[in-house]
C-alpha cells in the first residue's frame, strides 16, 4: 500500500466515516489496522512497540461491535452497514474462514455465505450514504415540530451531505476495496454521491418544500402577519384550509381566533405546539 493511504490523515477520516468515536478513531488511525492482499497491515510507527499486538487486537476487537438493524428502525441502517463494512475493512471474512475451519460446529457462521457481492454493494453504499437522512430522522424523532425548526433541519441536511461529499478519496479507496466490483474507487464515490443527493431531493420535495408551501407555510414566521396578508388571486384552486381563511377573512371574521379554533379542532394542524 502506498504511504498516502495508509497516512494517519485517511486512517482517522475511514473511521469517522464509519461512525466510530473521536477518542477510538484516534487510536485506529495510531495503530491503522487494515486487511490488504491477504495481509494485516498496521502502522509502521507501532512496529517497535512492545503493546504492538495487544493494540491491534484492542482495535479489532473494538471495531467487532455489530449494531442490529431492524425494518421498523430505519435510522439503524447507517450504523449497522458501517459496522460491518468496518469489520470488513479489518480482515473479518478471513477470521470467519479461520474460525469456520477451526469448529465442527458452523451453524452461525456458515450464515456469512449470504454476504455477496450484492449485500457489499448495498453496505458499502448505505453506511456513507445514510449520513446524509438519519441526522434529520433522530432529530425529528426528538422534537418533531417541522415548522418551527426549518431552517435549523435544512442546516442540518445539509451540513451531512457536506460531510459525505468531502470525505478524502483514501476512504473511497477503502472502501472499493471492500466492494471489489465496483471497479474504480471514483466510480463508486460517484455513485454514492448520486444516492446522498437523491436523499436530499427526496426529503426537499416531501419535507421542506411541502412545509414552504400553503397552508403549513402559513405558520413560517408570524402566524398573525401571515394570516391577515393572506391574499389568493383564485381561491377555488387553493387548499381547503387557505381557501376558508381566506373568505373569513373577507367576510371580516378574526382570523386569528378561528385560526386557533381550527389548530384545536385538527391537531394535525398545530403548527405551533
Amino acid at each position: 500500500m502506498s504511504d498516502a493511504a495508509h497516512s494517519f490523515a485517511n486512517a482517522h477520516a475511514w473511521w469517522v466515516a464509519m461512525g466510530v468515536k473521536p477518542d477510538w478513531a484516534n487510536k485506529l488511525a495510531e495503530v491503522n489496522p487494515v486487511w490488504h492482499e491477504d495481509t494485516l497491515w498496521v502502522s509502521v510507527d507501532i512496529v517497535q512497540d512492545p503493546t504492538a499486538i495487544r493494540k491491534v487486537a484492542n482495535c479489532i476487537l473494538y471495531v467487532f461491535k455489530f449494531k442490529a438493524y431492524t425494518e421498523s428502525r430505519w435510522s439503524t441502517i447507517g450504523a449497522a452497514c458501517r459496522g460491518l463494512v468496518g469489520a470488513l475493512s479489518v480482515g473479518l471474512s478471513e477470521i470467519v474462514e479461520i474460525a469456520k475451519s477451526l469448529s465442527e460446529r458452523n451453524w452461525y457462521l456458515n450464515g456469512f455465505v449470504g454476504l455477496s457481492e450484492e449485500v457489499k454493494r448495498f453496505a458499502c453504499a448505505s453506511s456513507i450514504v445514510a449520513w446524509v437522512p438519519e441526522g434529520l430522522m433522530r432529530d425529528l424523532m426528538e422534537d418533531d415540530r417541522v415548522l418551527r425548526r426549518l431552517p435549523e433541519l435544512e442546516a442540518r441536511l445539509l451540513e451531512d451531505l457536506d460531510f459525505v461529499e468531502g470525505l478524502p478519496n483514501g476512504v473511497w479507496r477503502r472502501l472499493a476495496a471492500i466492494y471489489k466490483s465496483a471497479g474504480h474507487s471514483l466510480l463508486l464515490r460517484t455513485e454514492i454521491l448520486r444516492a446522498a443527493h437523491s436523499s436530499v431531493c427526496f426529503i426537499n420535495r416531501r419535507i421542506f418544500s411541502a412545509a414552504k408551501s400553503r397552508p403549513w407555510s402559513l405558520a413560517l414566521g408570524s402566524i398573525q402577519e401571515n394570516v391577515e396578508g393572506l391574499e389568493l388571486d383564485d381561491p377555488a384552486s387553493a387548499d381547503p384550509l387557505t381557501r376558508n381563511l381566506f373568505l373569513l377573512k373577507q367576510q371580516g371574521v378574526g382570523l386569528m381566533g378561528t385560526w386557533g379554533f381550527i389548530c384545536l379542532t385538527y391537531p394535525s394542524l398545530s403548527f405551533c405546539r
